[in-house]
């Protein structure tokens, strides 16, 4: 069974949104500048989740990294999202909020929390999980 690796406390309320599964590839930037590549596994309106390998994590020096509750990690993110109108590209400042990894630590599931959106962020996200909403309707 995987091991939990919360940075920061839980609250004891249930999750504020409801996530929506998506696969496309992301970048993530680290604050050294080191940029990896992982995939989506899921949106919300206040973060995503992001899967990854080992590599990626040792790469953002975050695999073997004690968590430190004091100190937030921050990254940028930068994926395109899947609208009707097309791929629309969206990058966004997360805090890393949580990694669980698989039984042989080969891969790992990240929480990233929204920070800050740049060139209209939110809205782009909104609309995604807008369109999103509608297909599972039909």
């Amino acid at each position: 069974m995987g091991m939990v690796i919360p940075l920061r406390r839980r609250a004891d309320s249930k999750r504020q949104h409801s996530r929506v599964p998506l696969q496309q590839p992301v970048a993530i930037v680290d604050t050294f500048g080191t940029v990896a590549t992982a995939t989506t596994a899921d949106i919300s309106p206040g973060g995503m989740r992001v899967a990854c390998d080992r590599y990626t994590m040792d790469s953002l020096h975050l695999s073997d990294r004690r968590p430190n509750p004091g100190h937030d990690v921050h990254l940028d993110v930068h994926l395109r999202l899947p609208l009707t109108s097309g791929l629309i590209k969206l990058d966004v400042e997360c805090r890393l909020v949580y990694v669980v990894p698989n039984e042989d630590r080969t891969h790992f599931l990240t929480g990233l929390q929204f920070i800050r959106f740049y060139n209209s962020g939110a809205d782009i996200v909104e609309r995604f999980l807008k369109e999103a909403s509608l297909f599972e309707c039909n």
